[in-house]
């Protein structure tokens, strides 16, 4: 089954609740590049080479995860059934991302059956944990941008700009000092002529249109000397009004609330992996689980239920964070952290602390197939290592593709990375 942007609100539910009721999630990244490893031995070694660190592994992995983007995602859902010996809800999710960087293996992709165009076409958008702060912390810095501009010294000015701000003074003292009825505002410039009617001005025509020196100029002057007014810029001028704390507050509120309604409508594949690490998703619509509680039976489904509905699965998806399954899982582990949470940390002690309170138990099957052999090292592909263990008897293992026992069901996610705010 594919997902696309246009699919995945309809699947998120279900896929949502499958994960909460999983046993273990198997997981498998595939990537737009990858390190090149240098044929012979490293600096340093012997003739034979020598074994590397985990550090010096982990650096060269780190390496790639910042400089290459994931581009495909696997993941299985599984469940076990204890009454009758069975798993079921098993689902391979594929998400795409892509990053242009002309360093993507385009012929091996295609040759995979890759559609190049799918992450623009059918891509998923999401944001990782770390944008989402940085978009916040955009908003914060915003709001303390005009304070923050280095104001101009008068001294340093040229006579036309010290002109111009003379004009632009005598035009809001003007305004202030106006009694009776009069706007409660002030538009510098006027749209009318400054001068009865005279187009000359201390900067020529600036009386249609100010530049962005001149709006500068605008707001440094209310700001240092007319505390009592606000100055607003627009595309062609800069309005100034009488300063309000109730408003100026409103105004804050509603850019931080509009921003944070994008930023949720961005996260979009980043709710699987916060249902995957436990999470939040409080702030998740709960309308968005309306058809889990209305398809089965009539039952209400007022905000309340909805509501009551979504706060049970965030319960559960906490407290029951499924075992996380992969072949050569160190890999796919780095770069799933990058992508979704934020930038790697330097020592391989600090990625562990951070990775392992996002996953308590993880389990490879790379390093259980090839863990304490001998010096002939086994093959850890998966297809040798399936061949082998399909000779097994037991635990036997098989789908079922009337329905039960394990379930594939293929989900193909295709995300185009959205960044913007």
């Amino acid at each position: 089954m594919d997902v696309t942007k246009q699919s995945f609100s309809q699947h998120l539910p279900r896929l949502l609740n499958d994960l909460a009721e999983s046993t273990f999630v198997a997981l498998d990244l595939e990537f737009s590049g990858i390190v090149a490893r240098q044929s012979g031995p490293s600096p340093g070694s012997d003739l034979w080479g020598e074994k590397q660190t985990l550090q010096e592994r982990y650096e060269e992995v780190k390496y790639a995860a910042e400089t290459y983007q994931v581009l495909q995602i696997g993941l299985t859902f599984a469940r076990e059934d204890t009454e009758t010996g069975q798993s079921d809800r098993v689902q391979l999710t594929k998400l795409w991302g892509l990053k242009d960087d002309g360093r993507i293996k385009a012929v091996f992709l295609m040759k995979n059956g890759f559609r190049m165009e799918a992450p623009f076409v059918e891509g998923l958008p999401y944001l990782s944990r770390l944008e989402e702060k940085q978009a916040m912390a955009k908003l914060a810095e915003s709001e303390h941008s005009i304070t923050k501009i280095m104001d101009v010294n008068p001294k340093d000015m040229d006579p036309e700009s010290q002109a111009f701000l003379t004009q632009v003074r005598r035009l809001i003292d003007a305004w202030i000092n106006e009694t009776g009825d009069k706007e409660d505002y002030l538009n510098i410039p006027e749209p009318c002529p400054l001068e009865n009617g005279n187009t000359e001005s201390p900067l020529g025509s600036w009386r249609f249109s100010l530049n962005s020196y001149q709006k500068r100029l605008v707001h440094q002057l209310v700001r240092v000397e007319y505390p009592s007014l606000v100055s607003i810029g627009r595309q062609t001028f800069v309005q100034i009004i009488p300063y309000d704390k109730q408003r100026e507050e409103s105004i804050r509120v509603d850019k931080s609330r509009a921003l944070r309604e994008r930023v949720i409508q961005k996260t979009g594949f980043r709710w699987v992996v916060e249902g995957m690490v436990g999470g939040g998703l409080s702030a998740m619509d709960p309308r968005v689980f309306l058809s889990c509680i209305s398809n089965p039976a009539p039952v209400n489904t007022s905000t309340s239920a909805l509501l009551s509905y979504s706060d049970d699965l965030q319960l559960k998806l906490k407290s029951r964070q499924p075992v996380l399954v992969g072949h050569n899982l160190f890999t796919d582990l780095i770069n799933f952290y990058k992508c979704f949470i934020g930038d790697l940390p330097d020592r391989i002690e600090d990625f562990k602390n951070a990775i392992h309170a996002l996953f308590p138990l993880v389990i490879d099957t790379k390093y259980m197939a090839t863990h304490n052999c001998s010096s002939m090292t086994p093959s850890s592909s998966l297809t040798e290592i399936n061949d082998k263990l399909e000779q097994r008897r037991t635990p036997r293992i098989r789908s079922d593709q009337a329905g039960c026992g394990v379930v594939g069901r293929r989900n193909y996610f295709q995300p185009f990375r959205a960044s913007d705010y």
